[in-house]
Parts: C-alpha cells; sequence; structure tokens
C-alpha cells in the first residue's frame, strides 16, 4: 500500500488552544527589534495573519485559490524583509 508523500498537520489555526492564543497575543510585532522579528514562530505568524484576515471577511477562512494567495500576500506584508526572515517564508 502507497502512503502519501503529503501530509497535513493539525496547527490549530482555526480553533487554537488557549495557552497559543494567549502566546499570540503577547507578541506585539511592532515592538519587536529586527532580530526579535526574523525569530517569532511561524505559527505565531500564521495566527496573526489569520485574525487579521478574519476581520476584513466577516470571519471566514481563505476558500479558493485567489483568496488562498491575497493570504500568503497579507504574511508577505507582516513581514520586514521577506527575503530574510526564514519564519515568514516558512508561514
Amino acid at each position: 500500500e502507497t502512503k502519501s508523500d503529503n501530509k497535513f498537520f493539525d496547527l490549530r489555526l482555526r480553533e487554537p488552544f488557549e495557552e497559543l492564543e494567549k502566546y499570540e497575543e503577547s507578541i506585539d510585532l511592532n515592538e519587536l527589534d529586527d532580530k526579535q522579528h526574523a525569530h517569532v514562530p511561524y505559527i505565531v505568524i500564521l495566527l496573526k495573519a489569520m485574525k487579521c484576515w478574519k476581520s476584513e471577511e466577516n470571519g471566514e477562512f481563505p476558500k479558493n485559490a485567489s483568496e488562498k494567495n491575497s493570504f500568503k500576500n497579507l504574511i508577505k506584508t507582516l513581514s520586514r524583509n521577506f527575503e530574510r526572515e526564514l519564519n515568514f517564508q516558512e508561514a
């Protein structure tokens, strides 16, 4: 039996557990210096981007390819230097 190489992991973006949500909320991207900003965990970046997306899209998650590309661009706008911030690229 062949196994798929494409594994999807539940990152809890739709329903983050309380501690993860508190951790995400404790990080203000605007208050970080460049080194700290470059080392923000990618799950925090994804959660922040998702909150921003949902606030602009009536609580909806990205559904189609166009919206998913727009979401990726939103992540890029959260970075200071996308080419150098690997965690933003991973997100």
